[in-house]
């Protein structure tokens, strides 16, 4: 039984990357923030668009991005247009932050009067406040710098680091993890681990009837939210019959998950429900929904007796729900 459960998880496994692949091959670590945004970002930064009665005197790109390579912070300036098409790089250790000669090392190495070195500087410094103020991947601007030390903005681009949800509003919570299978028995739980080895048992079983029909896994950060998306995304589905959910309460302890299951559940009519749980408050959690009165759940205390149970309520009820 072991060895064909972990035969399964092997082909179970390269499933889930393979589908998980060609449907994120495209799909950047990053967010492009759009142009509202990055307009109200960089006026708080100090850096405005506005109409200008001179032409410049130089138009200044400066970038800022994550080397992953030395683990560094890249600062890149350039002059476009000009006959050399000069370009300047500084290598900026985070953990030390940018130093002032870098700043003024940046503008010589452009060849730019010395006069014009405070202006450069002040900007790299604005730019760099950002960068890290927002979690920045990447931003690049244009700058137009006059007569008298003004600098205004031609456009900008500011990317975010898209795992930092939890503290950047601008930064959506991300999409759950939701693979479509051929079966009929949704699982759903808040580990990889636990749903691939959920989906193993259900596979191993041999029972038609009791085949894994998707993957979703759950944050526990967004648990209340992502926990009513799934609900209107897998019981709204005609395809499933019984829904497995595998949970281990760490960050949110069992408890909580049920509370908030509950209130799901006093919202639409739910499907039949295996309950594999572990963790944090997990007798209180199995104690609370027995006390809600809720039928057409079992709870299991190992991974092979989810497929029995599945075989249970898929013969007690064909396509039940319960309130």
């Amino acid at each position: 039984m072991q060895q064909d459960l972990l035969r399964t998880s092997v082909i179970t496994w390269y499933k889930y990357i393979d589908l998980c692949y060609s449907r994120n091959a495209t799909k950047d670590s990053c967010l492009l923030l759009a142009e509202g945004q990055t307009i109200a970002l960089m006026q708080e930064a100090g850096f405005f668009f506005e109409p200008a009665d001179d032409a410049p005197v130089y138009t200044l790109v400066l970038s800022l991005s994550l080397d992953r390579v030395v683990s560094m912070v890249k600062l890149q300036a350039q002059i476009p247009g000009s006959a050399v098409d000069l370009k300047a790089v500084e290598m900026v250790d985070a953990m030390v932050g940018l130093h002032r000669y870098q700043m003024t090392n940046l503008a010589g190495d452009l060849n730019l009067p010395q006069e014009w070195w405070p202006l450069v500087a002040s900007a790299c410094e604005r730019l760099y406040r950002l960068y890290l103020t927002y979690d920045a991947v990447r931003i690049t601007m244009t700058l137009n710098l006059h007569q008298g030390g003004h600098m205004i903005l031609q456009n900008a681009h500011i990317w975010l680091d898209d795992h930092a949800h939890y503290r950047q509003p601008l930064v959506p919570a991300p999409d759950m993890e939701y693979v479509t299978l051929t079966g009929r028995v949704a699982v759903v739980g808040n580990g990889t681990g636990m749903i691939l080895s959920a989906m193993d048992a259900l596979y191993a079983s041999g029972q038609p009837a009791a085949q894994p029909a998707c993957f979703l896994e759950l944050d526990d950060e967004y648990l209340a939210e992502q926990l009513q998306r799934a609900a209107a995304t897998i019981w709204q589905d005609g395809r499933y019959r019984v829904v497995v959910l595998v949970y281990f309460g760490n960050l949110v302890g069992c408890d909580e998950m049920i509370t908030l299951l509950l209130q799901t559940a006093s919202r639409q009519p739910l499907l039949p429900l295996v309950l594999l749980i572990d963790g944090q408050y997990r007798e209180e959690a199995v104690a609370m929904w027995q006390a809600s009165g809720k039928t057409g759940a079992l709870f299991v205390e190992s991974l092979v007796d989810i497929p029995a149970a599945v075989m249970r309520l898929l013969k007690e009820s064909d396509d039940a729900t319960f309130a």
